[in-house]
């Protein structure tokens, strides 16, 4: 059996890292600018909210979105009526299918949430919250993207989210 020099098997690592790197098309170029998006959230606790807001969120790296939303609504707390509520959230998502290769994307993500009651003295406000969800991304539309994203933080967490379709192939 013949021994493989070691220049051979450097070169032939060397072919195997660089191919991939070389066969990315033009086409696979994503707009880097942000992508905005609009959410409605029930969260099923011991003090029950529902929230609508905005977030935006960014690509860093083909499968991460670093995303951040402001959202108002109301909760109720303990017997007492609704109150007002104002929350933010800073989430990471890891996408599955960034390229759009399939009708829908599965994402999950992580992140926190810090949520702010209007009427003083009602306790659970001001506290940041770990937030845990999964998501699907619907088919693409040529400007909107839906989505539907279940998750824990705060209680379970029920979202509908529409985004702005992102240019190029990539979600």
């Amino acid at each position: 059996m013949r021994k493989i020099p070691p220049v051979t098997c450097v070169l032939v690592a060397v072919a195997c890292v660089a191919s991939p790197l070389q066969a990315q098309p033009e086409a696979r170029r994503v707009s880097l600018l942000p992508q905005w998006e609009f959410r409605a959230e029930g969260v099923a606790a011991d003090a029950p909210s529902m929230v609508a807001g905005i977030g935006i969120n960014w690509r860093a790296g083909w499968y991460v979105r670093p995303a951040l939303t402001i959202a108002g609504g109301a909760v109720r707390v303990e017997a007492l009526p609704w109150t007002g509520l104002v929350r933010v959230d800073a989430a990471v998502r890891f996408h599955l299918d960034p390229f759009g290769e399939r009708p829908r994307g599965l994402y999950g993500s992580v992140g926190a949430s810090w949520r702010h009651l209007a009427s003083a003295g009602l306790g659970g406000g001001d506290v940041p919250i770990l937030t845990l969800a999964a998501g699907v991304e619907g088919k693409r539309g040529r400007r909107f993207t839906p989505a539907v994203e279940i998750g824990v933080g705060g209680g379970v967490r029920i979202a509908g989210i529409v985004r702005r379709t992102r240019t190029g192939p990539a979600r």
